[in-house]
């Protein structure tokens, strides 16, 4: 094809394309981003534009004046004047914008975003997408978000709060220090400490908020907006809101909420015939744990055992309860082992039938670390070894059952 045919159908193109004018205010220190929207709006509808741009602000009142307008900026289409950015959407078959319209956008954002954290926190931490901990969690970010939203605004969430609420109608205050409630007990939630502060927290303020929510819903009749999203909110009172307070509630009332023990995940109990495979940094660490005088040492082993059938990398995830747990009580083995070689003093009190002179020295171990590896039947080697090739006897005297 030839240059004069490329030429010629771009011409043809560009003649048959609609034609829109754009005015949109374009100033030095100001940029109108209702101006850009309309511009990109126009083009991905196919228009040629006529950008015309209002530099300064005495051009931007004259035009104004001219067209009998408020605001920029203005578009006109085939020579008829659409009006601004709103009513340019409108003109595309958007729906047009209804001054105080509800809308649950707000909610669905927060607790979809929210319900997705919880479940990559899940991945992470236990391998798996759908776990008892990836609901709490999913609640406790979901109760620090909302949280969040009333916090921007405390005076305006009050104020909203207080046309329905009913322990706020008694006691203003209470209206003021909600957030502050919600957003303390959900960090302990997540966080697994002071559940006994918590738990009663979330209960309390769910269950008044479903009393007055189902009250002013569903008895009164009343239509109100929710302040569950702040003060600004235009969440509808109603089903969503009663239902998030029910949540809450009900999962406040959980005996282990985030502070009781590790829950496993769905790894179900090895068959007997099946002979168990686990990596040897379970080994290595079992060697040091069972050396702990924490009672649960064997349950958490053996959960850690059914879990790794499993979660083939579960050795890895420093950030999983049960690794965290097992990890310190290894670490706690190894810190007492080493002040039994490090502290330990010797005292001399006499000789031996054959001449060499004895030593006794005392240590009291917090754990078992005589069976600890590299420590146990020889009792801190080389240590002891060093000490035995001087012609020394040596008698370590611990107290209790080692």
């Amino acid at each position: 094809m030839t240059s004069a045919m490329i030429s010629a159908a771009e011409g043809a193109s560009q003649e048959s394309a609609a034609t829109a004018v754009l005015y949109r205010m374009v100033m030095a220190d100001h940029l109108c981003p209702s101006g850009l929207k309309a511009k990109y709006l126009l083009e991905r509808h196919g228009f040629a534009i006529e950008d015309h741009h209002l530099k300064t602000r005495p051009e931007t009142d004259a035009f104004k004046a001219e067209h009998d307008v408020k605001t920029t900026p203005q578009i006109w289409i085939d020579g008829e004047r659409i009006g601004g950015y709103d009513a340019l959407r409108v003109h595309f078959g958007d729906a047009p914008k209804v001054k105080g319209a509800t809308s649950y956008r707000p909610v669905v954002a927060i607790f979809s975003v929210c319900a997705l954290l919880a479940l990559a926190v899940s991945w992470f931490t236990f391998g798996d997408l759908f776990t008892l901990r990836a609901f709490e969690w999913f609640i406790g970010f979901s109760m620090t978000v909302l949280a969040i939203q009333k916090l921007q605004n405390v005076e305006q969430f009050s104020t909203m709060f207080l046309n329905y609420d009913l322990l706020a109608r008694r006691y203003v205050p209470y209206s003021y220090a909600y957030p502050y409630l919600e957003a303390g007990a959900a960090i302990l939630m997540v966080s697994g400490a002071l559940v006994w502060l918590s738990a009663p927290v979330a209960l309390f303020i769910g269950t008044i908020g479903a009393a007055s929510v189902f009250k002013a819903v569903y008895i009164d009749k009343r239509e109100l907006k929710c302040a569950c999203t702040g003060g600004g909110s235009d969440v509808p009172l109603g089903f969503v809101s009663l239902t998030a307070n029910l949540i809450f509630q009900v999962d406040s009332e959980a005996d282990d909420l985030f502070g009781g023990p590790p829950v496993p995940t769905t790894a179900q109990p090895v068959a007997a015939h099946t002979q168990p495979r686990v990596p040897k940094a379970y080994i290595d660490l079992a060697r040091h744990v069972v050396c702990h005088t924490d009672s649960e040492r064997f349950a958490l082993l053996y959960r850690l055992l059914l879990r790794l059938q499993h979660e083939r990398n579960l050795m890895g995830q420093s950030s999983d309860p049960d690794i965290w747990r097992a990890q310190r009580m290894a670490k706690e083995i190894r810190r007492d082992a080493h002040k039994m070689k490090a502290f330990v003093r010797f005292r001399k009190t006499g000789e031996t039938e054959d001449g060499r002179e004895q030593f006794v020295a005392w240590f009291e171990p917090t754990h078992n670390i005589v069976h600890a590896p590299g420590y146990g039947d020889g009792l801190g080697d080389p240590v002891t070894a060093r000490l035995c090739a001087l012609g020394w006897e040596v008698t370590y005297v611990f107290p209790r059952s080692q």
